[in-house]
């Protein structure tokens, strides 16, 4: 018979007293025992914090003082004192005016339990509950707190942290080739988390005791669980809204990592509470270990089972229909594999499939259909996966028209093997002298050795960029970067079963059309690699370089094709929901595979601010071209690429003088021409003057060299070799050799000359003053620059030396008049082959100013 001092045997403390079992029913013992005071044993028992047996607690601080005790028909009376109000933390104080909880029991004939004691479990038999006030002695009956209730609690809980989470984890990872894989996911996991606060409000209106290991770490799951439904929340809006797609991988990290703590900690969880219901210590039912905890085993085996059953039995189904995912991946020609991945389809194509050329995918794309392209030939409508592929939709709208294959087919590095990365161009020395002391000699006459086939072309280990490369010029940090802005994934055999299922049309090129490696019509994705800060911090628009790079150049059989002065390329970008195209002219790179271009970040422009705000290698960007024709001839004969004689030097293409007329942003097609035409890469330069080394890093030069650039320092120096002749390599001044276009096997032209007339708000608005400063270092007088700024002050300086004639206020017509008359004052247009031409470029208002002037002034 015991009395307890609290409301649950969970914390309780308790005083006993055990009949002796050698004491007869008149109270006579039968057999002497001397150390026996009275006929019952009356001591103190300890809660274990859990539904075990209370210990016997025998320790020198005992409060209960026996008094007396008897069993005598068939009444066992105890009477013992206790004190109230203890001196010590270990006993429960009990006020006398203050009611408080006691709970009261007693267990005939019980049998020993693990430990030794007379204490057994007895459920719910011969116990109650009451409130006492010492002072009055009123004692009330109120009910005992439920067990089944607790009962309700922990296997409620266990089934949902070992069951429902776990299946739910199980299907979102291994299951995702189910286009509503995300719904049932999110379904789970929300009854999941009803389940649990439907399972926490059975426990707090029953007891909690938050000085125990078990309540505790519930807190602290239901806490972490908070921000894990929080953190889903965001990933699933990432996988939903292009907004949230930049943090949705912070927020999947999150979510992948605090989940699976989650499981662990409640695997733990559940192990306290089954402990406290059902201890380890001593089996409640006798023949029966941990029912509880073994029926769950076996429902968590049954639904991995078929979570993997599940998986697996399509992939069995469909070994037969496999495909053959290298033809598919192949770059190059891919005979019979479209009918393979058609004939998977198993009879389910039953409506015509749609032709498209590239310009109608486009259309459809913009109309707001999600069609790409696989084997550059069948059309697939992948709108079904919008909201629930697994990389997020950002992914899909990514590759909105363009062709999957290698995306779907393969890692991330597959042609590594393929790539020979670009060595980087040394630094400029600072004790290198000044390139502008190493003038010309006057008079110097050109060689008029001209053996086509003593000219060495340069290796392609110095990254020539000619027409004929068949690969970009990649630096090893492009390459990461291309790697990074790939993300791909190889899909199972059932993705492309499933894949082959969408199927709505095939790409037909137009009638008589001939076939093309590199249709300019064709959306292809690139990856940004680099991006520069042009201007000054303090620019109210400040404008970037960046560099892309085509993001599967193997793909491309052939070369790349070139870029000429004054083409453009389009680049397409999905923003706020709604799909944008503009026109960018690529001021460094000779092909497609890389280029660069300049980008003003303008307060209204939504594209250029888009542009900037990317970091390398986080995005991929569609872009297609080039177009447009060339600026510098009609016959397309400067490419600025091939040897003397082979279109790569003067031509009748080239005119006797060009004048530019730019406004903001409108000098990106001069800075293109200004590069192919004056500083190219990789175009034979003729050596004019002597030169002897002063640096180990330097290379010798005698008039008739041909030498090769590899890169421009934009102070007068390059890098190069030489292309006849002794094998040389090392730096050497430009101003010792001939402009690129100032050298004929014809009839000697005129000297080829550059005017640029730049219209600008501010000094800092100059787009790439150092390059201007590089064509003046290399062959003075071949350019003149003209600055109109429409702010500035009049104590004006720049971080930055900008070369030219600096001009206040904004462009006038007697101004432009004034530059013009001199070169077209007379009737004079330049020599016959070789005419004078003005190109302007700015806003429509500001071209059409020029325009009459310029018509005016007889240009």
């Amino acid at each position: 018979m015991a009395i307890a001092y609290g409301n649950t045997m969970l914390d309780a403390e308790m005083n006993v007293c055990h009949m002796d079992p050698n004491v007869g029913n008149n109270g006579s013992t039968s057999v002497p025992n001397p150390s026996r005071a009275l006929p019952v044993d009356i001591h103190e028992h300890m809660s274990q914090r859990k539904y075990a047996p209370p210990k016997g607690y025998f320790g020198p601080n005992q409060l209960v003082t026996p008094v007396t005790g008897f069993y005598q028909n068939g009444q066992f009376a105890c009477h013992w004192r206790r004190a109230t109000v203890p001196q010590d933390d270990f006993h429960r104080r009990i006020y006398p005016t203050i009611p408080f909880d006691m709970l009261w029991a007693f267990q005939p004939r019980p049998d020993f339990n693990y430990n030794g004691d007379p204490f057994t479990y007895h459920e719910q038999d011969w116990r109650g509950r009451l409130v006492a006030t010492l002072s009055t002695g009123d004692m009330r009956s109120v009910p005992v707190s439920s067990f089944s209730e607790k009962q309700a609690h922990g296997f409620g809980m266990a089934t949902v942290w070992l069951v429902l989470f776990p299946f739910s984890i199980f299907w979102a990872r291994y299951l995702r080739s189910k286009s509503r894989w995300i719904l049932l996911h999110i379904t789970i996991q929300t009854l999941g988390t009803l389940g649990i606060i439907t399972f926490l409000t059975i426990i707090t209106t029953n007891s909690v005791h938050l000085d125990r290991p078990h309540p505790r770490l519930g807190l602290s799951i239901i806490s972490l669980l908070a921000v894990q439904v929080t953190m889903g929340l965001l990933n699933a809006f990432g996988l939903w809204f292009e907004r949230f797609d930049r943090m949705r991988k912070w927020f999947q990290r999150v979510h992948y990592a605090l989940g699976a703590s989650l499981i662990i900690m409640a695997a733990v969880q559940v192990g306290l509470g089954l402990d406290t219901l059902y201890p380890w210590v001593q089996p409640r039912y006798p023949g029966l270990k941990d029912p509880g905890f073994a029926s769950g085993k076996e429902v968590v085996q049954a639904n991995v089972k078929f979570a993997f059953d599940e998986k697996f039995k399509t992939d069995r189904d469909t070994v037969d229909d496999s495909v053959d995912m290298g033809t598919l991946g192949s770059g190059s020609e891919r005979t019979g594999s479209e009918g393979t991945l058609v004939g998977s389809t198993h009879g389910l194509l039953t409506h015509a499939l749609r032709s498209f050329s590239w310009d109608s995918l486009n259309q459809a794309i913009l109309d707001g259909e999600l069609l790409v392209v696989a084997n550059r030939k069948f059309v697939y409508d992948i709108s079904q996966w919008i909201r629930s592929h697994p990389g997020g939709q950002i992914i899909l709208l990514g590759v909105a028209g363009t062709d999957i294959s290698d995306d779907y087919f393969h890692e991330a590095g597959f042609d590594a093997e393929q790539v020979t990365f670009v060595p980087p161009a040394p630094p400029q020395r600072l004790d290198r002298r000044d390139a502008t002391t190493l003038r010309r000699a006057s008079g110097a006459s050109l060689s008029t050795s001209d053996d086509r086939s003593s000219i060495r072309r340069p290796p392609s280990s110095f990254g020539e960029l000619s027409a004929e490369t068949a690969m970009p010029s990649l630096t090893e940090e492009d390459w990461k970067r291309m790697l990074r802005a790939r993300r791909t994934h190889v899909h199972t055999k059932l993705a492309i079963q499933r894949l082959a299922q969408l199927l709505v049309g095939e790409l037909r090129p137009p009638p008589f059309s001939a076939p093309v490696n590199f249709d300019p019509n064709e959306f292809r994705r690139y990856a940004i690699t680099e991006k520069k800060l042009l201007t000054p911090l303090t620019t109210r628009t400040p404008v970037y370089s960046l560099r892309f790079c085509l993001l599967y150049p193997h793909a491309t059989p052939g070369p790349f094709p070139s870029i000429l002065p004054g083409q453009c390329v389009e680049i397409q970008i999905r923003i706020d929901g709604e799909w944008i195209s503009r026109y960018y002219t690529p001021v460094r790179g000779a092909d497609m595979g890389c280029f660069e271009v300049d980008v003003k970040a303008t307060v209204p422009g939504r594209m250029s601010r888009w542009l900037v705000k990317q970091k390398c290698g986080d995005r991929q960007v569609k872009i297609r071209g080039p177009f447009g024709a060339s600026i510098v001839g009609p016959g397309r004969e400067v490419s600025g690429m091939g040897p003397p004689g082979e279109g790569g030097w003067r031509t009748k293409g080239v005119p006797e003088e060009i004048v530019f007329v730019a406004a903001g942003s409108g000098i990106s097609p001069f800075l293109q021409m200004v590069r192919a035409l004056a500083l190219p890469i990789g175009q034979p330069l003729r050596v004019i003057n002597d030169f002897v080394p002063n640096l180990a890093d330097e290379m010798p030069l005698t008039p008739g060299d041909v030498v090769v650039t590899e890169h421009h320092y934009n102070d007068g120096w390059a890098l190069g070799h030489t292309a006849r002749g002794t094998a040389r390599h090392g730096m050497f001044p430009l101003s010792c050799t001939l402009p690129p276009f100032n050298a004929s096997r014809h009839s000697s032209p005129p000297p080829f000359k550059l005017t640029l007339i730049n219209c600008v708000r501010t000094l800092d608005d100059i787009f790439e003053p150092d390059l201007l400063l590089g064509v003046e270092y290399a062959y003075p007088g071949l350019l003149t620059t003209h600055h109109f700024v429409e702010s500035l002050p009049s104590m004006w300086s720049s971080e930055r030396r900008i070369p030219g004639f600096i001009h206040s206020g904004r462009l006038t017509r007697d101004a432009l008049a004034g530059v013009l008359g001199d070169k077209w004052g007379g009737e004079d247009n330049g020599e016959e082959g070789f005419p004078k031409v003005v190109y302007v470029c700015g806003p429509s208002s500001f071209n059409g100013f020029v325009v009459d002037v310029a018509t005016e002034c007889g240009a």
